[in-house]
């Protein structure tokens, strides 16, 4: 990669701001950045981060992944996050503002019914404090199967079937001791229909 092409993709990666051409607008319409071909269809990273499963339940495979969005509402400029789906008959689902990514992991079918549940837990600031949501598909729309709980960093996995009771699932929650110490509880929890 020539100097100026590197320089050209640090300030779109780098410096973007509302309003501004970001990489993803651009690869929409333009094929080459300064001799840089762009893929057609989502970046490599977005790849990477993607998790596969059968998430609506008919038996075929899709992914599904975080991408970032910035808006100027009112002249305020936010970012924020959505999950987004290769399937295109699978609404999004918007994290929020102020959230920067997340870490998704598919969990199987947790509550035996078709398709495959997955876990998201979203960061935004510097902190390691965020929560952990786990979505279902069902009826044509998504739920949380668990009312979200809090969790300490942000690559774990902190929700497992539980196997003796059906229809309930282990979810490991994060608690502070009076701003000591952090300590993981495990709980068992009923699936919410």
């Amino acid at each position: 990669m020539n100097p100026f092409s590197f320089i050209l993709l640090s300030y779109f990666l780098l410096n973007q701001s509302c309003g501004a051409p970001t990489l993803t607008s651009l690869w929409k319409g333009q094929q080459t950045i300064a001799g840089i071909n762009l893929p057609a269809s989502k970046p490599e990273s977005l790849a990477q981060d993607s998790i596969k499963g059968d998430f609506n339940g008919d038996g075929k495979m899709e992914y599904a992944w975080i991408e970032s969005f910035k808006t100027n509402d009112s002249g305020k400029c936010r970012t924020g996050c959505k999950i987004k789906f290769s399937d295109k008959n699978l609404p999004d689902i918007n994290l929020g503002y102020d959230i920067y990514g997340g870490h998704l992991i598919n969990q199987g079918d947790l509550n035996d019914k078709a398709g495959d549940e997955f876990s998201v837990v979203p960061y935004g600031d510097a902190s390691e404090w965020s929560f952990c949501a786990v979505y279902s598909f069902n009826k044509n729309k998504w739920v949380q199967i668990v009312k979200p709980f809090n969790v300490y960093g942000s690559h774990g996995n902190y929700v497992k079937k539980h196997p003796g009771k059906k229809g309930y699932l282990i979810i490991t929650e994060f608690l502070q001791d009076h701003g000591k110490s952090i300590s993981p509880k495990d709980s068992t929890v009923r699936c919410l229909p």
